[in-house]
């Protein structure tokens, strides 16, 4: 049985403000543009319905059937203040005390932990979902790859499981490292692409679609983002 089976979940997704780890970012009000504009292609899936207050879009659900609403969370993103993760989660915490929490981030961000605000306590307030980041350097993303890459700090192993299922039954305090496949990319290459090439041939545009939607590619040259 998945462990998701009946079971409703939100994700909730949580563009920032301002990372504190980083000197420049794009204004909120193209990020967030973006970010629905991205949302959009999961109006499709028959068993996800997306939220907010960028879609009317509402998929009515059979009794019993499992679902997943995508949700924008703009708690952090209008804040002139720096916004730290450990905040955010202690809010979510208290919205939903007896719920499972879970926070997904990638392998290279739980690898500077010691840079984050309390960020050792996070185990102590939701699950962490650990996604591996294959670089050129890594080779294939399997399971024995990530469990020789990915070195822990001591502060957290205990948290580490390899089940699933305890995201589910517990509410907090576990770590899963996942090893699914996914995409080579980051954020940072897509806008030094954009950055060098201000025109971009329609090969090139191809060669983006795979990370980005149309959609979203469009709303990026029309705005000249990252140029």
């Amino acid at each position: 049985c998945h462990p998701l089976e009946n079971t409703p979940v939100i994700i909730s997704l949580l563009p920032t403000a301002q990372n504190p780890l980083k000197t420049h970012s794009t204004s909120a009000h193209h990020r967030l543009a973006m970010l629905k504009l991205g949302l959009q292609a999961l109006c499709t899936n028959p068993h996800s319905k997306v939220s907010g207050d960028f879609s009317s879009h509402q998929k009515a659900l059979g009794k019993g059937k499992n679902y997943t609403t995508f949700q924008i969370d703009t708690t952090e993103i209008y804040q002139t203040e720096t916004v730290f993760t450990f905040n955010t989660v202690s809010h979510f915490r208290k919205v939903y005390p007896d719920d499972s929490l879970i926070f997904v981030l990638g392998r290279d961000s739980i690898l500077t932990f010691e840079k984050w605000y309390r960020g050792f306590e996070l185990p102590n307030l939701c699950h962490l979902w650990v996604m591996p980041r294959v670089t050129q350097n890594d080779g294939n993303n399997t399971e024995n790859s990530i469990e020789k890459t990915v070195i822990l700090p001591s502060q957290l192993s205990p948290f580490l499981t390899d089940n699933v299922q305890d995201l589910i039954s517990l509410n907090k305090g576990r770590i899963y490292l996942d090893t699914y496949q996914v995409l080579s990319v980051s954020s940072s290459q897509i806008r030094a692409t954009l950055k060098d090439n201000k025109i971009l041939s329609e090969h090139e545009k191809s060669l983006l679609l795979p990370y980005l939607t149309p959609s979203v590619l469009d709303y990026i040259l029309k705005n000249q983002l990252y140029y």
